[in-house]
This record gives structure tokens, C-alpha cells and sequence, in this order.
């Protein structure tokens, strides 16, 4: 069994607004998100994830 270990995964407290977060991380990513594991109320948790492209 292959285990899912995430690449990244804190909180952070962003006022209204744009916002813009950069992260490195060790590996390639495949996917990004925000509240993957939809533990906060959403009305649409599908559209949570993103796939991860290039620069």
C-alpha cells in the first residue's frame, strides 16, 4: 500500500483580500490546495484542489 504523505500542510490566517503564498518543498507536488481534507465549512469543496503546473 502506497501512503500519501503530504508535502506541506499549515495553517495560515489571511485577512480579506489577494493574497499570494510561495512554498518550497523537497519534492514535486501534484496537487495544491486550500483545506484539502475539508475540515472547514464549504459550500463547494470541490473546487479545493488544484493541479500543480511549471513555471
Amino acid at each position: 500500500m502506497t501512503r500519501k504523505v503530504p508535502l506541506y500542510l499549515r495553517k495560515h490566517k489571511l485577512a480579506p483580500g489577494q493574497h499570494t503564498i510561495e512554498v518550497v518543498v523537497n519534492a514535486k507536488p501534484v496537487r495544491s490546495g486550500i483545506d484539502p481534507y475539508n475540515k472547514l465549512i464549504d459550500r463547494i469543496p470541490d473546487d479545493n484542489l488544484i493541479k500543480v503546473e511549471e513555471k
